[in-house]
């Protein structure tokens, strides 16, 4: 009985099926969506910290929608995946800001996350003429997997917490990413949360550091 339920528990994380060409298809679960998934009415609201009385919102500008395929970019990542045996799910979240009508975007990004348990995001400040390098982390049925990750030149280091807080807010579930881009001093630090997303970054970029962290936020999931 103690293996039936383990059994049922892990599919829940990762299940699959066999398409007609033999190929295993990884699906999404919902433990991987409860990172990534973001639809149209979420928004963040983060407070600057270097200037507590500027607010920055950003919004999820298009609903999550489910692909099936692959993507080379994840192999770099998961080096696990055998695309001559398998394909996956995968689904990207578009952010932007501000919350307006502008077509003036002072940022964008998007969260991708895929059915083998890669959550994976990239940032882009217009303003600050920023564009970060792709983060990322994986998951399995016990959560974030600490790893140092080597995608292409950047190297990414994904820690495990159990809680972190954030102007007084406690939030549970937490990836701590740190990404370190090659020839560079800069350091691109963000801590994640489940079902929260983002909820503090702290940029050292060109000398200079950048840090926000959420105040409030509504999540549609």
């Amino acid at each position: 009985m103690k293996n039936l339920i383990l059994i049922l528990f892990t599919t829940t994380l990762f299940s699959s099926c066999i398409d007609s060409d033999g190929l295993e298809l990884l699906k999404l679960s919902q433990n991987i969506n409860d990172w990534g998934e973001y639809n149209k009415g979420t928004i963040w609201v983060f407070q600057n910290d270097s200037l507590l009385s500027t607010c920055d919102t950003i919004k999820v500008s298009r609903d999550f929608n489910v692909s099936q395929g692959s993507i080379g970019d994840v192999s770099k990542i998961d080096t696990s995946i055998n695309y001559n045996k398998e394909y996956y799910e995968w689904c990207d979240t578009y952010i932007c800001s501000p919350l307006n009508n502008s077509n003036n975007r002072s940022f964008d990004s998007f969260i991708q996350v895929t059915g083998i348990g890669v959550i994976s995001w990239e940032e882009e400040y217009y303003e600050l003429e920023i564009k970060i390098p792709k983060g990322a982390f994986r998951i399995n049925e016990n959560g974030v997997i600490t790893e140092k990750i080597h995608y292409y030149d950047t190297v990414i280091e994904a820690e495990k917490l159990y809680s972190y807080q954030v102007l007084g807010k406690n939030y549970n579930e937490i990836a701590h990413i740190s990404i370190y881009p090659p020839d560079s001093d800069n350091v691109y630090q963000y801590w994640i949360s489940k079902n929260n997303w983002i909820i503090k970054k702290l940029l050292y970029h060109n000398g200079q550091t950048y840090s926000w962290s959420v105040k409030e936020s509504t999540i549609v999931q």
